[in-house]
């Protein structure tokens, strides 16, 4: 997912549909007896203790590369560095200098990685000066390619300045980035070539005028009025069209978007921001965001050519997690889920208070839309998912947890049935790790900017309360980032965390 900045624009990007798949949803009574738990909902709820722990300030969750956990810290200085940890021995064994470039401030610093032409995996990134400069010019820093075990920068291009992270390219090799080289007029599209490791004009990217909002070259365009939704691909629009036409009027990629991404059936799913007419001024004469929940739109659309299967109005696709959010490209989701919300959520100098809110949980089939089962979920947990209460994890989206009317329930997300928590132990992910960070530039006299990465996890209860002493087997399978069957990893207050596991 990909933010304009903060809890507003992450609201903002949670949309929903109408047409196809907007029935009204029937709660099922899905709940079995205790003796009949699906095989899916039981737990194992021994301890699970930490095979090591490596002291970093982290700013979200691991990449896991082969048996290496790529993680970025905070420094001194209000400065960043990225990290290899060896998985199985919890040494870190290499880092280096992070700089954001200029990347919008809203987007969460994640690590990222690529493959070469042979399939050799680095991770890639903006490589800091050593000491932050203080030319504007040092704003231009170079994309370097890292081999994961060994730390060693293997390719390193020119300078340039960019607005969006250093990435794969659609066909999950090289880099490819929106960008500028010292010198150059205008941004264009670059491609790194970690073979040769030549920088040159690529195919890859958004059209000239346009941001990519999405995974294998979804965009939108800077036209205002007028904004346009499409796909490019290989240097060629397969399609474009007015985002009015898809989402309705009033809708806008400005206010943030969320898109997951389905490579078999070329499949985009997600939503821009909703329109926001309901402005009000407080005592102070700040003028609050004020934002109606029901206004959001959920949509399902081709990638091959923008036909739209279904949409849901008043849906967001909730139960996320929010690391890694802005890449969310898969095979296939099976049994997807979505939130049917209501109520006002509103932001006044960064803090959101919500009124009304109401939400019901629903399984529904991805390629018509059609609602299969639903839960009504208990008003004061749907207010708490929106006031940024700390989040049951569940990553595999096999499960979902929340409160429902008649208490804390596990959900299996294919069939709907539940099954009562107890006292179950679960991972929760905290909001993102917000931080400031010093630039090599000078802006309205500032060198210092807000940014953030992702969430943190610590031990939870269902409902999302802090639970003494660490996490179960069961919430470490669920919520940590696995390096084969045995080894999991995970970041935390504590630093980055590696379990093994039976």
């Amino acid at each position: 997912m990909k933010t304009l900045g903060g809890m507003v624009a992450l609201l903002l990007v949670l949309t929903a549909c109408t047409g196809g798949g907007n029935s009204e949803p029937t709660t099922q009574d899905a709940t079995p007896k205790a003796s009949e738990t699906p095989e899916s909902l039981k737990r194992d709820t021994s301890p699970a203790e930490p095979a090591w722990t490596v002291d970093l300030d982290v700013i979200g969750q691991p990449a896991v590369v082969g048996t290496v956990a790529v993680v970025i810290s905070r420094e001194s200085g209000k400065r960043l560095a990225i990290n290899g940890i060896d998985t199985a021995t919890g040494t870190k064994t290499w880092s280096h200098p992070f700089s954001p470039n200029d990347v919008v401030p809203g987007i969460s610093l994640i690590p990222r990685t690529t493959r070469t032409a042979a399939g050799e995996e680095r991770v890639v990134f903006f490589l800091a000066p050593d000491k932050p400069g203080t030319d504007e010019r040092d704003l231009y820093t170079p994309i370097v390619s890292v081999d994961p075990v060994t730390g060693d920068i293997d390719q390193r291009s020119e300078p340039i300045q960019a607005t969006e992270a250093a990435s794969a390219c659609d066909d999950g090799t090289d880099v490819c980035v929106n960008g500028a080289e010292v010198g150059a007029d205008a941004y264009s599209n670059l491609r790194l070539d970690l073979e040769k490791g030549t920088l040159r004009e690529g195919e890859d990217g958004a059209p000239k005028d346009a941001r990519l909002i999405g995974s294998a070259g979804l965009f939108s365009t800077n036209d205002r009025p007028g904004e346009k939704l499409g796909v490019r691909r290989d240097g060629k629009t397969l399609w474009s069209t007015s985002l009015d036409t898809v989402f309705g009027k009033g809708f806008t990629s400005d206010n943030g978007w969320a898109f997951a991404h389905e490579t078999g059936p070329d499949r985009y799913t997600g939503s821009v921001g909703a329109p926001n007419d309901t402005v009000t001024v407080g005592d102070d004469d700040e003028t609050p965001f004020v934002y109606e929940l029901s206004k959001q739109k959920l949509i399902s659309f081709s990638g091959k050519d923008g036909t739209v299967a279904w949409s849901r109005d008043g849906a967001d696709p909730c139960f996320k997690p929010t690391d890694f959010d802005d890449e969310q490209a898969v095979e296939v989701i099976e049994h997807p889920v979505r939130c049917l919300v209501s109520g006002t959520l509103s932001v006044v100098d960064n803090v959101t208070t919500t009124e009304g809110v109401t939400m019901t949980l629903e399984g529904y089939d991805p390629t018509t839309g059609e609602t299969v089962w639903s839960h009504r979920v208990a008003d004061a947990a749907a207010t708490a998912y929106y006031d940024e209460t700390p989040r049951v994890l569940i990553r595999d989206g096999a499960t979902v947890v929340t409160t429902l009317d008649d208490g804390p329930s596990l959900v299996d997300t294919a069939t709907g049935r539940t099954a009562p928590v107890g006292d179950a132990t679960f991972l929760c992910q905290t909001g993102t790790v917000d931080f400031d960070y010093v630039t090599p530039w000078t802006l309205d006299g500032k060198k210092v900017f807000g940014r953030h990465g992702t969430g943190l996890l610590s031990s939870c209860g269902a409902d999302g309360s802090p639970v003494a002493g660490g996490p179960t087997v069961a919430a470490v399978r669920d919520g940590g980032i696995a390096v084969d069957d045995s080894t999991y990893v995970l970041s935390s207050d504590d630093g980055v965390v590696g379990y093994r596991i039976p």
